[in-house]
């Protein structure tokens, strides 16, 4: 891993954002996401974004940044790779999904830019998903709907 990202505390222990790995990695990707159990002294991978071939359009995922646990099972994870930047969502088998795009290009026609998603984080009740586009600072409030997702444990 080129170095550590996010970190959320649930399920007993933490669950860890570790960045992109091309060149200097035997297994080359574009974000992990650990858990580390402390009673058990474990360390075990969740989720794994292969690398991105075309950052610039919507389909896979790469640069993960801040994380949350969701109160309806699984994960949301802020993007800050290259290109479209998104709030994702990862089941607990590790599949991913997409859940907002940030669409305010900070760039020009030519050469757009979109700032990334920070500090997702959920209101207490679990209805509002809170998150922030860092440039030029806005904060949005996602009120779902939301569904359970069914644990894999």
């Amino acid at each position: 891993a080129r170095k550590l990202e996010g970190l959320w505390w649930a399920d007993g222990g933490a669950y860890v954002v570790s960045s992109f790995a091309r060149e200097e990695s035997p297994v080359q990707h574009d974000g992990q996401v650990w858990f580390y159990d402390p009673r058990r002294r474990t360390l075990t991978l969740k989720v794994l974004l292969g690398v991105n071939p075309d950052p610039g359009k919507d389909g896979a995922f790469d640069g993960p940044d801040n994380i949350t646990v969701s109160p309806y099972g699984g994960l949301i994870i802020a993007e800050d790779g290259e290109g479209v930047q998104h709030l994702f969502g990862a089941t607990d088998d590790g599949r991913t999904y997409p859940l907002a795009r940030n669409e305010l290009n900070i760039g020009t026609a030519d050469k757009p830019e979109f700032s990334e998603f920070t500090g997702p984080v959920f209101s207490p009740d679990g209805h509002t998903l809170f998150a922030n586009i860092q440039e030029p600072g806005i904060m949005l409030a996602i009120t779902g709907p939301w569904k359970r997702h069914r644990r894999q444990r």
